[in-house]
């Protein structure tokens, strides 16, 4: 059996686990739509925001580490399935030039890297802002404080999107 150690950088190298950089992006990507939020419950459900300012940013961050969670989950997903159904570029395509081929697959990759990107941000976006609107209005409503309100709607919103996430991961092979 392979040590732990090459487990690991073979599950990094093909990117089912993020990189530290990777990771800072998706994160700074999840702090604004975790943020847009705290707007519209300040405006509608009166959240003084000076007041609960500890209670949001707490929040705010625990919604945008569990949305980074999911970006990367979709997007690997989503990459996985456009590499198996987009053909790379040939080296008779390149009239058998290495270099030009080489260059290539890099810009192939990079182009499926970002759209596989593009579309998780996208898809999981648009499913917290739902859930969390669905959640903060109709299931929680005002049955509690609105800083309480965000956060249990917020957290509750980027779950499911980290749900559905995983078990898109799950299904990859299928």
């Amino acid at each position: 059996m392979a040590p732990k150690e090459d487990i690991d950088t073979l599950l990094t190298d093909f990117g089912r686990t993020a990189p530290p950089a990777k990771r800072v992006a998706y994160a700074a990507a999840a702090a604004v739509p975790a943020a847009l939020p705290i707007l519209l419950f300040s405006r509608v459900f009166s959240v003084d925001v000076s007041r609960a300012i500890i209670t949001l940013v707490i929040a705010g961050a625990a919604v945008a580490a569990v949305l980074s969670a999911a970006y990367h989950n979709l997007a690997f997903t989503t990459s996985v399935r456009l590499r198996g159904r987009s053909v790379p570029p040939t080296k008779a395509s390149v009239k058998g030039d290495k270099a030009r081929h080489t260059a290539a697959l890099a810009s192939h990759e990079a182009a499926l890297e970002r759209a596989a990107v593009a579309y998780s941000l996208f898809y999981n976006n648009a499913l917290f802002v739902a859930g969390a609107l669905f959640v903060g209005f109709y299931v929680v409503g005002t049955k509690v404080p609105g800083e309480v309100n965000y956060a249990v709607s917020g957290l509750a919103a980027a779950g499911f999107a980290l749900f559905n996430s995983r078990s898109a991961l799950k299904n990859i092979g299928q």
